[in-house]
């Protein structure tokens, strides 16, 4: 369970931008596919709106780092192979060659 939380845990950031995506995916395609094409959004009908607005403003954060930092990521190259030599004269002695 431990390891469950940790995971959850390092991986905020995407849940709370795939719960977003989702639920803007499922309220688009409601809209659109309704013959008045609107889509009513009742807020506050059970009483939720306080705790729905603290977990957007405790997941904005998170989702701003993850968005932030996916845009600042180079993209990736091929990683290059490292030979490991080691010399017969010196066994404690080693030669890293990298491949062009």
């Amino acid at each position: 369970m431990l390891g469950y939380l940790r995971y959850v845990y390092a991986k905020r950031g995407q849940i709370a931008v795939a719960i977003s995506y989702y639920l803007f995916l499922v309220t688009f395609l409601s809209a659109y596919i309704h013959p008045s094409q609107s889509v009513t959004v009742t807020i506050d009908a059970y009483n939720e709106a306080e705790v729905e607005l603290a977990m957007i403003l405790l997941s904005l954060p998170a989702a701003a780092r993850y968005l932030l930092k996916g845009l600042r990521k180079k993209p990736c190259e091929e990683p290059r192979k490292t030979q490991v030599q080691v010399t017969r004269e010196r066994k404690d002695h080693v030669e890293l060659r990298t491949e062009p």
